[in-house]
This record gives C-alpha cells, sequence and structure tokens, in this order.
C-alpha cells in the first residue's frame, strides 16, 4: 500500500442539512441495489456523480481492490476488471450470504490546472484548505481516490463492514448497514492513514432526492466530523445514500503543489 503524506488542520465542528450542487468525479462503487441475492455479481465503478459516470478507471491506475465477506477476502485480479462504456465494472464472487464490504483505493496521480481553473475548483468542490499562495500561473494537483461500498447478500448479517482496510482515506459506517432504516441516525468515522481525522467537511444524500438547473445532483447532506472523526445524520428516506469528502493540503516537496484525497462511502437503506 503507498504511504502518502499530508497536513490537516481541525477547525469548527458541526452538523448541518443543506441543498447545493454535488460535486463531480466522486468515485462510487455501485452494486445493485437493495438486498441480493447470492451468486456472481457486478458492481459498477463510476467516476463522476451519483447518476453517472463520465470516464473511466482503469486496472493500472488501481492500488487496492477489497471484497470481504464471512471473515474472508476474495483475490481479485485483472479478469475481474473491465471497462464498459464511461464505466468500470466490478465482477466478483456474491455466491456467499454475508454483509459485504467492498473497496477501491487508486495510484496517486498529478493533474495541472491553470490559476484560475484551480480557484474555481475549490469552490465547485467545497475544498477547505489554507489561503492558497499561488505565485505562478500553473497549479499541480496530486490525488487519489477511495472508494467504499456495503452490500447484504442472502439474510445472514456479518461484521465485515468492520474490516480494517490500509487505505490512506476512508469514511467508514458505525453499524450494520443492513439494519439501517429510514428514521434511524446513521454514524460515519472518517480515518486519514488510519487515525480519526477531525474537522472535516463531507457532502452527501441520497440517489434522486432533486438536481440544480444545470441537472447536476443537490446535496442534502453537510456535515462536519468532530474531534474523534465522527459525524451523524438521520435517515430521512429508504433509497441509495452516499456520503464523500475532499481533503487537500498545500505541499512543498516539489512533486506537486496541492495533494487530495478523495473519499466516498455508499450504502442502501431499506423501508
Amino acid at each position: 500500500m503507498l504511504k502518502l503524506t499530508s497536513t490537516l488542520t481541525a477547525v469548527s465542528l458541526g452538523l448541518v442539512l443543506m441543498a447545493s450542487s454535488a460535486a463531480p468525479h466522486e468515485l462510487l462503487l455501485k452494486p445493485p441495489k437493495g438486498q441480493i441475492r447470492p451468486g456472481p455479481l457486478d458492481v459498477v465503478v463510476s467516476n463522476g456523480d451519483i447518476d453517472k459516470s463520465i470516464s473511466t478507471t482503469e486496472w493500472a491506475g488501481l492500488a487496492t481492490v477489497t471484497v470481504a465477506r464471512a471473515g474472508a477476502l476474495e483475490e481479485i485480479s485483472p479478469s475481474n476488471w473491465r471497462i464498459d462504456g464511461t464505466a468500470a465494472v466490478l465482477s466478483i464472487d456474491a455466491s456467499t450470504p454475508a454483509t459485504y464490504l467492498l473497496g477501491v483505493s487508486t495510484k496517486p496521480k498529478n493533474f495541472e490546472m491553470s490559476k484560475a481553473e484551480f480557484l474555481d475548483y475549490l469552490k465547485e468542490e467545497h475544498i477547505e484548505v489554507a489561503e492558497p499562495h499561488l505565485s505562478a500561473d500553473k497549479v499541480v494537483e496530486r490525488y487519489s481516490k477511495h472508494a467504499i461500498s456495503y452490500l447484504q447478500v442472502g439474510d445472514r448479517l456479518t461484521a465485515d463492514y468492520r474490516r480494517g482496510l490500509d487505505y490512506p482515506m476512508q469514511i467508514r459506517l458505525m453499524q450494520n448497514p443492513a439494519r439501517i432504516r429510514s428514521g434511524d441516525t446513521v454514524r460515519l468515522r472518517v480515518l486519514f492513514h488510519g487515525k480519526p481525522l477531525a474537522g472535516q467537511l463531507m457532502l452527501g444524500g441520497f440517489e434522486g432526492f432533486g438536481h440544480d438547473p444545470k441537472g447536476e445532483p443537490l446535496n442534502k447532506l453537510s456535515l462536519r466530523t468532530d474531534r474523534n472523526g465522527v459525524a451523524q445524520f438521520k435517515v430521512s428516506a429508504k433509497g441509495r445514500w452516499y456520503v464523500y469528502l475532499v481533503h487537500m493540503s498545500p505541499l512543498s516537496d516539489g512533486t506537486a503543489d496541492f495533494e487530495s484525497f478523495y473519499a466516498t462511502t455508499l450504502f442502501d437503506v431499506g423501508s
């Protein structure tokens, strides 16, 4: 697993609900909805937003793929990964009834943009970073993406959702997703290099909540982690829920100007 470094600053804590434009280019693992019957399973790997994927994720760009169920890990090879249009597809063996934990962590990649594009990007993505001192007209960002999804196969509930992951950034559910119902309170913990991340802004909501005039999904949730890296919200509807974040810090090692870590988590809520 790649060992990445960054600097974080704790800011004021809180939680509010809001409606704002969703940030683009989240990496989301999207299995079939609801409780799933045991058998072969295709999981869509979307690089875009909750509605659609706008670009593919190639096997060569992956650092780690995790499929955990019934206390075991499935071995994943390139044959489990294929490109389908603008999305990728992860094919797994879901023949064992269990609560599944799926994860994909990408390798870091550099992206160059103009100073104006970078400032617009910070605003659109709701990224909180120390006021950038930009002396050049170009900005280089090093980024990686870390997606988690939970699903229930059959009726057997297991503790696999708790499995530790050696991902640089994670958004983890603190209860079994198969037990979550509309009206329940969901608790999430954000881990950065395995340690709780305080003061981190997260956005999200549920699929179909609404769209802005440009047709982009609206966020229902705006959450901020407490000193233990924990945030919570009340589930207001059944369906597919997701939460995402972008954590960015300046770099001084000459390899890039900033380093960012994208993270998402996705789970389905029953009635």
